[in-house]
């Protein structure tokens, strides 16, 4: 509605309508209300770009940490897409690892997987020259974005990750009890060492708040002294139900 003076352009229609209007009142009111029409968008446009500012949005935090701790090189894996039986998407089934705050924990049946989307490597790895997770793109490496189609062998794909061992990192909630076997993960824990709060994007007044969580295998705490276990410390193992 700016004009190439920099003044307001009003539509003729609002024109019209004023100009029919008798009373100065319902004129002050009228084109106040049109002011604070065009004002909205202003005000939203100024908040946001301060909660874009001020707020950790998306997950350059964990990229910061990854850094800080020199963790380049090590065994991370970062949670995919994957279906239960109730169509349960991630944030729903970050509830049944809450209750524990340790891995592996409970989870609905899952019935699908997409292991090629993986969102979150998205915020993470433009902060990086290489890919830092073990199982992101794992057919193609080299590559730094997110397939949107790829046609997959979900069981081909998972022998690729157990070829290289289990993780020393995971970073969101990953249901590892599908990829890798019961013996192997007898006495395995992964113990959260760190939670990340963040909006996911920046809208109007404010955004959604999230929160993902770093976990570290509980055998490598002698070698990063700087990590504790945090929120649950009852440090009792959750027995996977085989039925």
């Amino acid at each position: 509605m700016a004009d190439q003076y920099g003044g307001i352009a009003v539509p003729d229609f609002i024109k019209m309508l004023n100009g029919k209007l008798s009373s100065k009142l319902i004129r002050k009111i009228v084109t106040a209300a049109g002011a604070l029409v065009c004002l909205a968008p202003v005000a939203y446009s100024a908040i946001a770009s301060v909660n874009n500012i001020t707020k950790e949005v998306e997950l350059s935090s964990i990229a910061d940490f990854i850094k800080e701790n020199e963790l380049e090189d090590t065994k991370i894996m970062i949670n995919w897409t994957w279906n239960d039986e109730s169509q349960v998407n991630d944030s729903l089934s970050n509830k049944y690892l809450f209750m524990r705050l340790e891995m592996p924990s409970e989870h609905p049946k899952i019935t699908e997987h997409f292991t090629y989307r993986m969102e979150n490597t998205s915020t993470i790895l433009p902060y990086f020259d290489k890919n830092i997770f073990m199982n992101f793109n794992v057919d193609c490496p080299d590559d730094l974005y997110m397939h949107f189609q790829y046609k997959e062998d979900v069981e081909k794909v998972f022998e690729k990750w157990r070829e290289k061992g289990l993780p020393d990192f995971i970073i969101g909630y990953c249901p590892i009890d599908e990829v890798y076997d019961d013996e192997t993960l007898e006495g395995v824990r992964y113990l959260p060492i760190k939670q990340v709060k963040y909006v996911s994007y920046v809208y109007k007044l404010g955004g959604p708040a999230k929160y993902i969580y770093i976990y570290m295998r509980d055998d490598l705490f002698d070698d990063y002294p700087q990590f504790k276990w945090i929120n649950d410390q009852k440090g009792n193992v959750y027995e996977r139900k085989t039925s």
